[in-house]
């Protein structure tokens, strides 16, 4: 019986293992043992795509004059759409087709806090302009302002401020009325001595202010006992009638929540016991701790504490040892400290940067913080041509930016002007935008021709690059469409065409195409507006045979594709394809699922040759004019009935697009020793190494590449 026989082979293979005679990589790594492209076990649903199409929907702000909404990749360098609401609304619904490596999108709009986008698992992007304004806080208490303060870590508005033993001090020491002593070697001391000038002078009032904020909010817990000990507390306001202490370690926890404020509100003098301890955890600061006392603030040797502490009025005092993240400041008393270790919080300070890039035909400026949350608005001018074209204030978050956009030509001359909240002045400008048409859609298609034979797969019987520009109006109609398609390299010995069909076109909705080259009108039938005739659907022959327009000057096989031989240069064809006025929307276009195809055979030994072979991506309709006589044939595994077309029986293709600039094979070189992320592509239906074609460390065997 069969399990007789498999059980012993078990056996030996284990056997083989432990006695290291297997190597383990062997059988953890499938694709030790791939050779060719036949080899892969290609899921029967994978679809071949490197792109990704999306559904977009995005409000645009409420306010102001509707202006285009730019889609980018993540850094902006890629550029997937530009354009306006198709409807009167301030919604913009449309698709776009980008590369399926990509997880994120960023949305740019004139005047806007800008965002990246992570793509929903279902394919779609949605997004609400109008509800990105400068986050709120998320605590209910407001922020107090230290003022000058904030430069302080040890202040008396009246009384003298002191050291004894050897002290480690960063920040501000000063009073406003009384003597600084004890700060000089071999105390350490990182900041300036202020002792009544205008610096303390303004401090007396900011401390007076700091005191009236806190004795101004809201109390939220008003039952805690006088005594803190070893707990967690929450954000908050607390109030204590009397006299207050801390032992043991006292946890303030923010709850992820980095604006979440502490305050203590003590009505008598407040304690803590020897070896007392304050931790912050889960986004808890120093800054937004304070303990205000109604009396004298003295801490016990070995404190560990956070935050500012006032004495109001009332000596403020650390024993040795001591360790203070924060400010120790009295209204009126004596502040004092004994060989202690205090610093000022970090002042942590919004950081704004400025850039700019050409999309044509915009230029886009961002400004963007990458510090701290700002607290107030700064003031942005923008010019083109030395002329004010937009001037505001903008207000960010940490990592949050502001996009401002504007149409511009090669002669214009744009600067960004921003004050930022240190009061320093930025400066950005950039011209010579406006001149490079925009390419909304662009790609690499590359064919085998020996269909529905079983073919080589190197891929590059037919290598081309494509790229739609697309001309559309202010409501989303599009115009005009500028198709550049550059033949690059072809291996093969027949003589083929190419062509592409557009499958929500139909021919009645194009005025005109113009720029195709076709000689072969025996095979190819053009009708008066330059479409092919006999289509249902919008179908373009762009030119009827490689070989003739672009000849092979060298020995080998095709042209460009063997490293021995000369390269020629690529040939490209532009066309000019003109609708009819109103006829489709950008969105019903929807140019990523374009269906560009292969002709083989157009020429036969010089004279016309067939018409009704043709090759297309996998899954993808044959024209009208095709022989599907051919279904079936030799390798194919095509079946109109289930929408199965132009795959084998194990879901190898004839044809790829791959969604950017490709670097095709040698003659004769297996796609999967060329691109070593491959396998891993096809194999888990796409869902890893999505990016296989990129030019990273340890992709490629440049070998094999044409270079």
């Amino acid at each position: 019986m069969k399990p007789n026989k498999i059980i012993p082979i078990l056996l030996l293979v284990i056997t083989l293992f432990f006695n290291g005679c297997i190597d383990p990589q062997t059988i953890n790594n499938p694709n030790s043992t791939i050779e060719s492209i036949g080899d892969l076990v290609i899921p029967s649903s994978f679809d071949w795509k490197t792109t990704q199409t999306l559904s977009i929907s995005v409000v645009l702000p409420s306010e102001g004059e509707i202006q285009p909404l730019i889609i980018t990749d993540s850094s902006g360098t890629a550029r997937y759409f530009r354009g306006y609401p198709d409807d009167g609304s301030r919604t913009v619904n449309t698709r776009i087709t980008i590369p399926s490596y990509m997880s994120e999108l960023r949305l740019i709009y004139n005047g806007a806090n800008g965002t990246n986008l992570e793509i929903d698992s279902n394919g779609s992007v949605t997004y609400n302009f109008n509800n990105n304004n400068k986050l709120a806080r998320k605590t209910a208490v407001a922020e107090i302002n230290l003022g000058s303060i904030a430069n302080f870590t040890l202040y008396s508005s009246s009384g003298a401020v002191s050291n004894v033993g050897v002290s480690d001090i960063t920040g501000d020491i000063g009073t406003n009325l009384g003597a600084v002593t004890g700060f000089g070697a071999p105390s350490v001391l990182n900041g300036n001595i202020q002792n009544a000038n205008n610096s303390t002078l303004q401090a007396a009032s900011d401390l007076k202010d700091i005191i009236t904020q806190l004795s101004n909010t809201v109390t939220t817990n008003s039952a805690h006992a006088p005594a803190f000990g070893s707990e967690t507390l929450t954000p908050g306001v607390y109030a204590i009638a009397g006299a207050s202490s801390i032992g043991g370690i006292l946890t303030l926890d923010a709850k992820g929540d980095p604006d979440a404020q502490f305050i203590f509100k003590i009505g008598g003098a407040f304690t803590t016991g020897a070896g007392a301890t304050v931790n912050l955890i889960n986004g808890a600061s120093s800054e937004n701790v304070f303990w205000l006392a109604t009396g004298a603030v003295a801490m016990a040797a070995s404190t560990t504490i956070s935050g500012t502490l006032i004495g109001n009025p009332g000596a403020v005092s650390m024993g040795a040892g001591g360790i203070l993240n924060g400010r120790l400041l009295s209204a009126v008393g004596a502040v004092s400290l004994l060989e202690c270790k205090v610093s000022i919080p970090a002042q942590n300070k919004p950081k704004i940067e400025i850039s700019s890039i050409c999309a044509d035909p915009d230029v886009i400026f961002t400004i963007k913080n990458s510090g701290d949350n700002m607290k107030k608005s700064s003031i942005y001018t923008l010019y083109k041509n030395d002329v004010i074209i937009k001037s505001d204030t903008y207000l960010l978050n940490l990592d949050q930016v502001i996009d401002f956009t504007s149409e511009s030509t090669g002669l214009d001359v744009f600067r960004l002007v921003v004050e930022t909240p240190g009061e320093v002045i930025l400066e950005e400008t950039i011209q010579g935008c406006g001149d490079n048409p925009t390419i909304d859609y662009s790609g690499t298609l590359a064919f085998e021709d020996l269909w529905p034979g079983q073919g080589d797969y190197d891929l590059n019987d037919m290598v081309l690059d494509y790229d739609f520009n697309i001309v559309k109006n202010n409501q989303e109609v599009v115009e005009s469409m500028t198709v550049t398609i550059k033949l690059k390299a072809f291996g093969a010995s027949y003589h083929n065409g190419f062509g592409f069909t557009l499958p929500t076109v139909n021919p009645s909705d194009v005025v005109s195409v113009s720029g195709y080259d076709i000689k072969n009108n025996t095979v190819f039938n053009i009708a008066s507006n330059g479409l092919e005739s006999g289509q249902s659907k919008a179908t373009v022959i762009v030119f009827d045979d490689a070989y003739r327009i672009m000849p092979k000057t060298t020995g080998g096989t095709g042209v460009n594709t063997q490293s021995q031989y000369p390269y020629i240069e690529p040939v490209s064809v532009v066309l000019e394809i003109v609708f009819v006025k109103n006829a489709i929307k950008f969105n019903e276009l929807n140019i990523g699922n374009f269906n560009p195809f292969l002709i083989v055979e157009t020429t036969t030994n010089g004279a016309p040759g067939n018409r009704g072979k043709e090759v297309h991506l996998p899954n993808y309709e044959p024209s009208d004019l095709f022989d599907t006589s051919y279904f079936g044939q030799k390798s194919d595994d095509s079946s109109p009935e289930r929408g199965r077309y132009f795959v084998t029986d194990n879901n190898l293709p004839a044809a790829i697009n791959i969604a950017e600039k490709f670097d095709w094979v040698i003659e004769s070189q297996d796609l999967t020793k060329a691109y070593k992320m491959f396998p891993d592509w096809v194999q888990s239906s796409g869902n890893s190494r999505a990016d296989w074609y990129l030019n990273k460390t340890d992709y490629r065997n440049n070998s094999l590449i044409y270079n």
